[in-house]
């Protein structure tokens, strides 16, 4: 279960980079800047696409 309500739609078209400046950005714009900066740190740990997209979806939904 992700840690906030927030819901992300991707694209087929959106790299790994693309979505997770958009969770960053849409964590900053609901009021959740403290889990963007846990997030942003958080991402050092993730080195592979696979983990870094396991780690979005502890943050947000993704449609």
């Amino acid at each position: 279960m992700p840690k906030t309500t927030l819901t992300l739609t991707s694209s087929d078209s959106q790299n790994i980079d693309d979505l997770i400046a958009a969770v960053t950005q849409k964590l900053d714009q609901n009021g959740y800047g403290f889990l963007a900066i846990a997030f942003t740190q958080e991402l050092a740990y993730h080195q592979s696409d696979a983990d870094k997209l396991a780690l979005i979806k502890e943050y947000v939904t993704i449609q």
